[in-house]
């Protein structure tokens, strides 16, 4: 995989959704270069994400990365940002594996949520439900925090 960065403006977290979405679509066969984890269960596989180390942005700025390179950032330790979005695509690819490779018909929704009025998260919600890997200390298939914002976004 050609290690590259592209950069452009994300001026709202509508367009954020729809990075996250491209990249979750277009490169989940990044996964196949992981073939322990196309062969996990969806819990097992909520599990490792969750598992990794967090690193927030850096303030003001927003890096939505290509699973691949997720992955590789992560599993090498370098420090590199890995966030809510970052596992967002990673779930996307994921579930997209499973449905063209195990012929699956997983239903995936990017929600964008907030305890407050104000967006502030995103996650994933997989078949109705929840399927948030952001921190160590989150549930399977249970939301993070009661939501006061919430805007779904199904996977077209």
């Amino acid at each position: 995989m050609k290690q590259t960065i592209t950069t452009r403006p994300l001026k709202s977290f509508e367009d954020t959704v729809k990075e996250i979405e491209r990249l979750g679509k277009t490169y989940w066969t990044d996964l196949l270069l992981y073939p322990d984890i196309c062969q996990m269960s969806p819990y097992d596989f909520f599990c490792f994400v969750k598992s990794l180390k967090y690193i927030a942005d850096p303030k003001g700025e927003e890096y939505v990365t290509r699973p691949g390179h997720t992955l590789n950032f992560a599993l090498s330790g370098n420090g590199h940002y890995f966030d809510c979005d970052d596992r967002s695509v990673l779930t996307i690819s994921y579930f997209t594996m499973r449905n063209k490779i195990l012929n699956e018909d997983n239903k995936i929704k990017i929600i964008v949520s907030g305890r407050n009025l104000r967006p502030h998260h995103v996650y994933c919600d997989v078949n109705g439900k929840p399927f948030d890997p952001t921190y160590p200390y989150n549930v399977y298939q249970k939301n993070l925090f009661p939501e006061g914002f919430r805007k779904e976004f199904p996977l077209k």
